[in-house]
């Protein structure tokens, strides 16, 4: 699959910004599934939850478990333990993340995308390479002079599932809970009230980002994942105060934390 590439702003100081950045996009794997990699020296493919596992692995791929990391949480953070090893063990301009799977397309022609906002191709050849822009060429034509570059927004009330909003979809979602975001929500309100209005017109709208997907100046990245750590500690107050018996958050009170750290 891929998803095209936007930019959604462009800073005064990143136009002026001319030189050849050190640009690397990390293509998260799977340990034990064989997948295509587009070869192209700005993308860089890792396995995400090497630790976990004793499968054999390509030895060309990084792992997360190198370095500093915290590859033996990935059962819990998904790719994020592939972001944290970026942080932590590598210097780059810019730090991008895809899928084996799931890349972005820089190409500036449209192409025909499913209603989840993907570009369906059976595999990876010169031709779609060049086709929908997953070249270095066009990649740096797109990433050069930008503070970040996402996926393009996605409709969810155009799915099929017949989605109303974000807050309907996350709803809907398989071993998800409401009182989980609601939770998130009260804890934004007490800790951080200057997003809570940006957070719930968020939540109550029709489109959103997703795939985990993005390319950030090394600035916004270091923020973000600095973000994350925050999430953690959030993760361990919902912990401490359970066990403490300061709080009764019921039984799915492991999730509540997650989506709190999230």
């Amino acid at each position: 699959n891929f998803q095209k590439a936007t930019v959604p702003e462009r800073s005064d100081s990143a136009m002026e910004d001319q030189k050849v950045s050190d640009i690397q996009i990390f293509v998260c794997n799977t340990p034990g599934k064989d997948s295509q990699q587009v070869a192209q020296s700005i993308y860089h493919p890792i396995y995400g939850g090497a630790a976990l596992t004793q499968q054999t692995m390509n030895p060309e791929f990084a792992r997360d478990d190198a370095g500093e990391n915290i590859s033996d949480k990935n059962r819990s953070y998904c790719e994020m333990t592939v972001q944290y090893w970026a942080w932590k063990n590598v210097q780059a301009d810019y730090y991008g993340f895809c899928h084996y799977r799931r890349y972005f397309g820089f190409s500036a022609s449209s192409a025909q995308e499913d209603v989840y906002g993907n570009v369906i191709a059976e595999y990876i050849s010169e031709k779609n390479i060049a086709q929908y822009g997953l070249d270095e060429a066009a990649a740096r034509k797109v990433i050069e002079g930008a503070d970040i570059v996402v996926t393009d927004r996605v409709d969810v009330t155009k799915m099929p599932e017949f989605y109303t909003s974000i807050r309907d979809h996350y709803r809907k979602g398989c071993s998800l809970h409401e009182k989980d975001l609601d939770l998130l929500l009260q804890i934004m309100d007490e800790q951080c009230p200057e997003y809570s209005e940006t957070a719930r017109r968020y939540l109550d709208g029709p489109s959103g980002y997703y795939c985990n997907m993005f390319v950030m100046r090394k600035e916004l990245f270091s923020g973000v994942l600095l973000g994350a750590i925050l999430g953690i500690i959030g993760f361990v107050r919902i912990w401490v105060w359970q066990e403490a018996g300061l709080y009764d958050y019921g039984e799915y009170w492991v999730w509540i934390g997650l989506s709190v750290s999230v």
